[in-house]
């Protein structure tokens, strides 16, 4: 949906504040929207969603499991989607794919007809068969196959724009059958398990764990002092005012967002991983796991080894030739002054918390 869509069409009952929308204006120029994308898209979505709405009625639940990996902002998730995906056993959100986030059957049934070479006649798109690069930009990947956010397949169903969380009313207006539906019909069209980046979930593990049944979550986890002064070059990166809001809003953004940029980046980093982990704490152990970025790195192997036998899906340990026995790990430090003080921050923000935690 272009962003002139969304706000022509706006989610059930009243929105909550949606940053998405409304800094729209002070992104820089390389994440301004595209007009031009938009219209062509918008086009589409005209002529395929009545198609995509008669796919519907043909699938209600997925029958594999649904793979979302959730997290802090720069911790690695975009990394761990590539190595998942560049194991050959899930299917995944790419960014051709995004294009039909209002179709997705469809979208995947075009990426099945050019992409997969089981479907290539005499090698007449032999060019496009190149496996996605283990790189990407602030979550933003390269090539038609790298990995996608899809927030705009997961905003459908959802009555907010960005990762928050959502009080029982809002809850009470997602989509879960429809969300469900359209899940399964992705399902149907890779033959494969889905996975996607799950953000727009994460505050919610809670209600969305009971309701998606086949959900199952990666939890990735990075060293603090390594993702806050991310998280601050990506503010820079990504808008011409560092004090504006960037990516995940806890439980706390309400407390933070009126602080300054080391205090919302330290606050939104530990009451992001805390939410998670507490809400995981309390659901069945079988269907979630943990994986440190920097393990990935080391020991990408191990690492899909382990999801195979945890998830069951042992295909993520029968393709480990084509993946690299590690990689260079983002984590370097400068030693400068803001990296202390977001640490500091961060020291102060936990130890507070763990203080009123002991008065109740």
């Amino acid at each position: 949906m272009s962003y002139s869509e969304e706000k022509d069409n706006p989610p059930r009952q009243t929105a909550p504040e949606s940053l998405v929308l409304e800094q729209v204006q002070a992104r820089k120029q390389d994440f301004q929207p595209n007009p031009q994308l938009d219209g062509l898209i918008g086009q589409l979505q005209q002529l395929l969603v009545p198609a995509q709405q008669r796919v519907n009625t043909q699938y209600t639940t997925p029958r594999l499991p649904v793979i979302g990996l959730v997290g802090s902002p720069r911790s690695g998730i975009t990394f761990a989607s590539q190595l998942l995906a560049a194991s050959g056993a899930v299917s995944w959100p790419s960014n051709l794919l995004s294009r039909f986030a209002h179709m997705p059957y469809l979208g995947a049934l075009i990426q099945e007809l050019l992409f997969n070479p089981a479907f290539d006649l005499g090698d007449e798109f032999a060019e496009l068969h190149h496996a996605p690069q283990m790189r990407s930009r602030l979550g933003k990947t390269q090539g038609p196959l790298g990995v996608s956010e899809f927030f705009h397949f997961w905003r459908r169903f959802m009555p907010h724009h960005e990762p928050e969380r959502l009080t029982p009313a809002q809850l009470q207006q997602v989509s879960i059958d429809e969300l469900r539906r359209e899940l399964a019909g992705i399902e149907a069209a890779f033959g494969k398990p889905f996975m996607s980046k799950a953000k727009m979930l994460q505050f919610n593990l809670d209600y969305f764990m009971q309701a998606l049944p086949e959900l199952r979550i990666i939890h990735i986890q990075r060293a603090p002092e390594h993702v806050m002064p991310s998280i601050l070059r990506a503010r820079r990166a990504y808008y011409q005012d560092e004090r504006l809001w960037w990516s995940v809003k806890p439980a706390e953004y309400e407390e933070l967002k009126n602080q300054d940029p080391i205090t919302q980046i330290a606050g939104q980093v530990y009451y992001t991983d805390r939410s998670i982990s507490r809400q995981l704490a309390n659901i069945a152990p079988e269907r979630w796991v943990k994986l440190d970025y920097e393990e990935l790195c080391a020991d990408p192997h191990g690492c899909l080894q382990h999801l195979a036998r945890h998830f069951q899906i042992p295909g993520l340990a029968q393709n480990l030739d084509a993946i690299a026995s590690s990689f260079p790990c983002g984590n370097a430090l400068q030693g400068n002054e803001e990296e202390q003080l977001l640490a500091a921050r961060y020291r102060a923000i936990a130890e507070a918390d763990a203080a009123r935690a002991t008065m109740t």
